[in-house]
C-alpha cells in the first residue's frame, strides 16, 4: 500500500481509533527497534494531531531533520513529498512545492517502487508541475517514468493520468499524431466501465477538430456527454460543449452553436471550474458577430481578454516566484562556497564578494523600480475601486465625478403638462427631500431596481407616488433623469456583488442579471460610465 493510501485509510477512522492505531504502530516500532516505522507513525501523527497548516509544516520540517540525522532515505522521500504537497495545496506556492519535489529526484533515481510504493505517483506529480509551468522538456520524461513503473491496480489511475497529460502536451505542441497515440493508449488500457474511456474519446475528438475533421469530432463528443455526466464529470462535458459550439459555428449552424454555448455555460457553473471560459468567450464573441450584434461581440472579447490576463498574471507570478527562489538558493550556495575559501583566498573572496554585492544591488534596484512602476499603476486602479466602494456605502450622496453632466438630463416628463397643472403640482423643497428619502428606501428594501423592465409608471404604481411627482422629484431634486436614477442603484448593487468574494465564481452575466441589467452590453456601458472602470477592471482592483 502506498503512503497516500495508508494515510487515507487511517483518515477514515474516528479520533479514538486514530490514536489507538498510532499507539500500536509506535509500540511495534519500539519492540522491534524499527526507526523507520516510528517515523512513519510520526508523519501520520502530524496530520492527526495538528490542525493548523503552519504547525503541520513546522512538525514535518522537524521530522525531515530527524530523517537526515539517521539517514533514512524512505522517510526523507515521504517527508519531502508531504512538505511539497502542503506548499502546493495549502500555501498555493508552486515554486516552493517544486523545490521540494526536485529534492526527491536524486533519491527517486536510487530507489525502487518496492522500497518506495509512491514511486510512480511522485514522478507523475513532478511531471504535472512541470506541465503547469509549461516546461514540457522536463515534464514528458517525468510522466514517462510514472508510466514505466510497475504499480498495483489500486494506483493504476496514475498511469492513465500521466499518459493523458502527455497527450495534452503533444497537442499543445501541435504534434497531433503523437497526441493521438497517448490518448489511444488510455483508451486501450482503461476498463470498459472507466470514465477514462470517455475522457480519452473526448480528447481524440478535439484532435479531430483541430485537423478539420469536424464530423468525426462531433460524433465522438456527442456520444460522450451522457456517460461523462453519469460519472459526475461536468467539467469535461463543458469542454466538449465548447468544441461542439466551435464546430457548428464553423458550419454556420447558428442554432446548434447557440445550443452548445448555453450548455457549456451550464456545465461550467455546475462544475465550478471556469478554465473553459478561456475557450468559450471567443466563441461567443464570434457567434454574436455573426448575429449582427457588435456590442455583445465586443463585450465577450473584453471578457475573454480579462480571463486570459488573469491566467497569464497568475502564471507569470508563479514564474517570478520560481526565479526568486532559484536565485535565493544559488546565492546561499555561492556564499557558502566563498566562506569555505575565505581562509586560503581572502583577496579573491573579497573581490568576488564586492562583485556579487554590486550585481545584487543593481538587480535589486532594477527590480525595485519595476515593482514601483507596477505598484503605482495598481495603486491608482485600486484607489479608484475603493472610491467606488465608498460611494456605494454612502446613503445616496451622488458624487459629482460619477454623475453625468446636467446637460445630459432628459427633458422632464412634465413637458406636456399644462401650466396650471404645473403650478398645482409644484413641490416645496422639504417635500422633494421627503419623497426622495421614501423613494430611495422603497427601492433599496424591495430591490425594485432588479426588475429589468422597471418603468416610471411601474415605480409610481408600486410606491403609490404620482407619476408626475416622481418625475419632478428626480429631475429637480437630483438633476438626473429616471433611467440614470435607477441605473445608479443597479451599479451600486453590481459593485457590492463584485466586492463580495462569495461571488468570485459567478460570471459577469450573472452579476449583471442580479443587479437588474437586461444584457451584458448595457451593463458594461453603464458600469464604465458611472465608475470609470469596466466590471473586470473593478474586480481585479477591488
Amino acid at each position: 500500500m502506498g503512503y497516500s493510501e495508508l494515510l487515507t485509510t487511517i483518515a477514515r477512522l474516528d479520533s479514538v481509533q486514530m490514536v489507538a492505531e498510532l499507539a500500536k504502530m509506535k509500540q511495534v516500532a519500539l519492540k522491534h527497534r524499527d526507526l523507520n516505522l516510528e517515523l512513519e507513525a510520526d508523519i501520520i501523527e502530524v496530520f492527526v494531531r495538528y490542525k493548523d497548516k503552519n504547525d503541520q509544516l513546522a512538525a514535518l520540517n522537524a521530522l525531515y531533520d530527524k530523517s537526515l540525522q539517521y539517514d533514512i532515505k524512505q522517510m526523507q522521500m515521504r517527508v519531502l513529498y508531504w512538505i511539497g504537497e502542503m506548499y502546493r495545496t495549502q500555501f498555493d506556492n508552486m515554486p516552493m512545492a517544486m523545490n521540494y519535489f526536485e529534492q526527491m529526484k536524486p533519491l527517486l533515481a536510487k530507489m525502487t517502487s518496492s522500497e518506495y510504493p509512491d514511486h510512480s505517483f511522485t514522478y507523475y506529480k513532478l511531471g504535472e508541475l512541470y506541465y503547469l509551468f509549461r516546461d514540457y522538456r522536463q515534464a514528458i520524461p517525468m510522466l514517462r517514468k510514472a508510466i514505466e513503473v510497475h504499480v498495483p491496480v489500486v494506483t493504476f489511475r496514475i498511469n492513465l493520468t500521466a499518459q493523458n497529460t502527455i497527450g495534452l502536451i503533444y497537442r499543445e505542441q501541435g504534434q497531433l499524431d503523437s497526441s493521438d497515440y497517448y490518448f489511444r493508449a488510455v483508451l486501450e488500457q482503461a476498463s470498459q466501465d472507466s470514465v477514462w474511456q470517455w475522457i480519452a474519446r473526448a480528447n481524440l475528438a478535439k484532435n479531430h477538430h483541430l485537423r478539420g475533421e469536424d464530423n468525426e469530432a462531433a460524433t465522438l463528443l456527442k456520444d460522450g456527454i451522457a456517460p461523462l455526466l453519469a460519472y459526475g464529470e461536468a467539467r469535461f462535458v463543458a469542454g466538449s460543449c465548447c468544441t461542439l459550439a466551435a464546430i457548428y459555428l464553423g458550419k454556420r449552424d447558428f442554432r446548434q452553436a447557440h445550443h452548445y454555448i448555453k450548455l457549456a455555460h451550464q456545465y461550467i457553473r455546475e462544475s465550478g471550474n471556469t478554465i473553459h471560459l478561456r475557450q468559450l468567450y471567443p466563441i461567443e464573441s464570434k457567434y454574436y458577430a455573426y448575429m449582427g450584434q457588435p456590442a455583445l461581440a465586443a463585450a465577450f472579447i473584453d471578457s475573454a481578454i480579462a480571463v486570459q490576463v488573469d491566467h497569464e498574471n497568475r502564471h507569470n507570478a508563479l514564474l517570478l516566484l520560481q526565479v526568486e527562489q532559484q536565485h535565493f538558493l544559488s546565492e546561499q550556495r555561492a556564499k557558502n562556497e566563498e566562506l569555505a575559501l575565505a581562509e586560503v583566498e581572502s583577496r579573491n573572496y573579497r573581490n568576488n564578494f564586492l562583485l556579487i554585492s554590486l550585481f545584487t544591488i543593481v538587480l535589486l534596484l532594477l527590480l525595485s523600480y519595476t515593482g514601483w512602476l507596477y505598484y503605482q499603476k495598481r495603486k491608482a486602479y485600486h484607489a479608484l475601486a475603493q472610491r467606488v466602494q465608498q460611494w456605494v456605502l454612502s446613503r445616496f450622496e451622488l458624487s459629482q465625478q460619477f454623475l453625468p453632466p446636467c446637460e445630459e438630463v432628459v427633458e422632464s416628463t412634465y413637458e406636456n403638462v399644462l401650466p396650471d397643472e404645473m403650478e398645482q403640482n409644484q413641490l416645496l423643497p422639504g417635500e422633494v427631500e421627503s419623497i426622495l428619502q421614501t423613494l430611495q428606501t422603497k427601492i433599496e428594501r424591495e430591490r425594485l431596481f432588479a426588475d429589468e423592465q422597471l418603468t416610471l409608471e411601474k415605480l409610481a404604481k408600486v410606491t403609490q407616488i404620482p407619476k408626475s411627482h416622481l418625475s419632478k422629484v428626480i429631475n429637480q431634486g437630483l438633476h438626473i433623469n429616471f433611467k440614470t436614477y435607477i441605473n445608479e442603484f443597479r451599479v451600486r448593487e453590481a459593485v457590492k456583488l463584485l466586492s463580495d468574494k462569495q461571488f468570485d465564481n459567478r460570471t459577469i452575466d450573472d452579476i449583471a442579471a442580479r443587479a437588474g441589467f437586461a444584457d451584458r452590453s448595457s451593463f458594461y456601458r453603464v458600469f464604465k460610465k458611472v465608475t470609470g472602470l469596466s466590471p473586470s477592471e473593478f474586480k481585479r482592483n477591488r
